[in-house]
């Protein structure tokens, strides 16, 4: 297991959405739950990270429409302020 801590920006660098979006995304248990580092900092670790990415892609090969559904559900939920 890669134990290698990755800040807010790589992450985001990583998987190309914004950090308002990622945060939705935990907040929705649709992305793994950042670690604390500090009283002010938190990270993700590479391998929760790099199972994410890997998961999304077989999805999305296997079905392109379950990846669009888990994207309008986070969409939906803060058009309505629910984020």
């Amino acid at each position: 297991m890669d134990h290698r801590i990755i800040r807010i920006d790589g992450v985001v660098d990583r998987i190309g959405i914004s950090r308002s979006t990622l945060y939705r995304l935990v907040k929705h248990g649709k992305f793994p739950r950042q670690l604390p580092l500090g009283p002010n900092s938190v990270g993700w670790l590479q391998a929760d990270v790099a199972a994410w990415i890997e998961a999304r892609s077989i999805a999305a090969a296997s079905s392109p429409s379950a990846v669009d559904a888990v994207e309008a559900a986070v969409d939906k939920n803060s058009a309505v302020g629910g984020a």
